[in-house]
């Protein structure tokens, strides 16, 4: 005892503690944790392994973000909580409702549609096994910089039956269809590809959604511009 007093030693067990707003604090002793209003995770335990909740990004589907949020909080708020050292830069595509639909440009668009309502209309020319509706739909604007043929894909990139649409401008009240795909025939798991020709500075609604009210999911949207020679 004299030893121990001597040297500072202290042979109470200690491990880490999840603060009360966020993040992690180790080597505490459970009195100590509980003091500062932490959950103690037990003798000898890691923030590593404890899975303690961090601040992060809230993607919303109005297409904004927050950023040092509670994963909680932000789906309190009706948003997806981003970890992992992940921020704003790394929100989906997840636009709700057709007002709020912002640009997007070429490239291969990660979305996410389970958050999402139906809030475009029913366009007969889409019908295949329903009648014509796209469920649980997200927005996006695009605008080529040269007149071309544009690929819209998620061919194999989706984890659920899509849909995918274009419509000539941006008027959200009477959208005028281009065109739709439901199922490509050469496209695994009911996943969606079309093309068709647009024109520079026009301005175009891509819409994505399901085949059916209640089918969601994520995956990869391609868009492609074929520049016309």
């Amino acid at each position: 005892l004299m030893l121990i007093d001597g040297w500072g030693e202290d042979c109470r067990p200690r491990g880490a503690c999840c603060l009360a707003q966020a993040g992690c604090q180790e080597d505490l002793l459970e009195a100590d944790c509980l003091a500062i209003g932490g959950d103690w995770q037990g003798d000898e335990s890691q923030c590593i392994t404890s899975n303690c909740p961090e601040l992060g990004a809230c993607c919303l589907t109005d297409g904004s973000c927050l950023e040092d949020i509670l994963p909680e909080s932000c789906e309190d708020l009706g948003g997806l909580p981003l970890s992992g050292g992940q921020n704003c830069d790394d929100c989906p595509l997840m636009t709700d409702t057709c007002a709020d639909a912002g640009q997007i440009t070429e490239g291969e668009v990660f979305f996410d549609t389970r958050l999402a309502t139906t809030d475009g209309p029913i366009d007969p020319e889409c019908a295949y096994y329903d009648e014509g509706e796209i469920g649980n739909d997200i927005w996006a604007i695009y605008s080529p910089a040269v007149d071309g043929t544009l690929v819209l894909s998620t061919c194999g990139t989706a984890d659920y039956d899509t849909d995918l649409a274009i419509y000539d401008g941006i008027d959200c009240t009477q959208p005028v269809i281009l065109d739709c795909n439901d199922d490509f025939e050469d496209c695994s798991d009911y996943s969606s590809y079309l093309e068709i020709p647009v024109f520079s500075f026009n301005q175009y609604l891509i819409r994505i959604g399901g085949w059916e009210e209640g089918t969601v999911g994520t995956g990869t949207l391609l868009i492609e511009l074929l520049q016309d020679k």
